[in-house]
């Protein structure tokens, strides 16, 4: 071990111990997959309990060893100029630069911030863009957990609680081109004038994630031409990862025959157990691929387009690599608006969708012609660290009126390279 990093090692474990008569204990718990957490609880009676360490001061935060020094370096905010001191070097606007802008005297706690003002589109159902966006694509560090905050400031009366937001993207990529799925927002309360400071803990950081994209927004609409304040934007490591075999519980329990479905109950036969649904979703005997025993969803939007609900199973894959997963879908004549549906998964890190996840980036749609039609998605490969994944079906209609559509005969089957597309 290098001498600096060997002093940052002992200088940390000396912290700890003074604080020790002071701070609760907390415990380190190792599961069946070789994770350890530090919680503040004993260990469960599946877990190998060791010697405990003080608490750290700060409530929320828990530290795990990782890989190496690497897995003591938390609390890094990992945002470039995350207080405007900069100006808006690091950040980022594409199409609508002249909404953004920046103040070097009327920031949260030092002196810059940014500005965002948009002009309300002149006419908003042929106006593309209804929002300003101003982002910034971050590396990530060896952290499992992040803590995801702003400061904000309105200078006006807003429309709606809608009208400024702070987004979160995971990023399979470390440029955040592709491969991103949405975590989470920031809405700070509306027409407060004065700073507030809105905070998300515990953001659990994506599958196999690389980056993070924070995108700083206001609706074109809701904005009601009004002036905002941003600053101090954080997202920080709160938990960090941890040195994992990632196939340490894959057993023989979970592997099913190369083409063995293995959806339960794909074909609606009798009921929809053991699917998980929302919304308007019901058996019936009267439609059928095959064979009597179909589920139909159908969604109703009384205010213009909507997109809500879904049905949904987990499967635990075992050891097999590779996929490919198919559903049959029939629109109902009894429609009276056009809409659509996705069939696609995610996968997740522990056995019944537990733990982290990571979206499966291939999908098929429902499209609005008569009869039976077939979705099929193919090369569906698991990815590092994943033991199981959630397929699952959504809903959407176009515009005011009742979407709906049949769904039957769903399979999702392990594959050899040979049929890989």
């Amino acid at each position: 071990m290098e001498l600096g990093k060997a002093y940052k090692l002992v200088s940390l474990i000396g912290i700890l111990l003074i604080a020790a008569s002071v701070e609760a204990k907390i415990y380190k718990c190792t599961d069946v997959n070789g994770k350890i957490k530090l919680q503040d609880r004993e260990c469960s009676s599946t877990e190998q309990a060791e010697e405990f360490i003080p608490k750290k001061l700060k409530d929320k935060l828990s530290v795990v060893a990782g890989r190496g020094s690497k897995g003591l370096q938390f609390e890094k905010n990992r945002i470039q100029n995350a207080h405007f001191d900069q100006g808006l070097e690091f950040w980022k606007s594409e199409f609508n630069t002249q909404a953004f802008g920046w103040t070097n005297f009327d920031g949260h706690k030092s002196n810059g911030a940014t500005v965002v003002q948009s002009v309300p589109p002149g006419n908003a159902q042929k106006q593309r863009l209804y929002e300003v966006t101003l982002s910034q694509c971050v590396k990530l560090d060896q952290g499992r957990r992040y803590r995801f905050a702003a400061s904000f400031k309105a200078m006006g009366e807003y429309k709606s609680s809608h009208a400024n937001r702070a987004n979160l993207y995971w990023y399979q990529t470390e440029d955040c081109s592709s491969q991103g799925q949405f975590a989470d927002y920031l809405e700070p309360e509306p027409n407060i004038l004065r700073w507030q400071r809105i905070i998300h803990e515990d953001e659990l950081r994506s599958l196999n994630a690389k980056a993070a994209l924070i995108k700083i927004v206001q609706s074109r609409t809701a904005g009601n031409n009004q002036q905002a304040l941003w600053d101090d934007i954080e997202l920080s490591p709160t938990e960090m990862e941890v040195s994992t075999n990632t196939n340490l519980n894959v057993t023989d329990q979970h592997t099913l025959p190369i083409g063995q479905n293995y959806i339960e109950n794909g074909d609606f036969k009798f009921n929809l157990k053991p699917w998980h649904h929302s919304g308007d979703t019901r058996w019936t005997s009267s439609e059928g691929a095959n064979a009597p025993g179909a589920v139909r969803i159908a969604i109703y939007s009384d205010k213009g387009g909507l997109g809500a609900h879904n049905i949904s199973q987990c499967i635990n894959i075992g050891a097999n690599k590779l996929f490919r997963a198919g559903a049959k879908a029939k629109v109902d004549p009894k429609s009276t608006q056009q809409g659509g549906g996705i069939f696609r998964l995610s996968w997740y890190e522990d056995v019944d969708c537990q733990g982290r996840s990571q979206a499966g980036f291939k999908d098929d749609r429902v499209k609005n012609i008569d009869g039976w039609q077939e979705l099929s998605i193919d090369g569906l490969e698991v990815p590092p660290g994943a033991q199981s994944a959630n397929v699952h079906i959504t809903r959407g209609v176009n515009d005011s009126g009742l979407f709906a559509y049949f769904i039957d005969d769903v399979f999702f089957e392990a594959v050899t390279d040979k049929v890989k597309k």
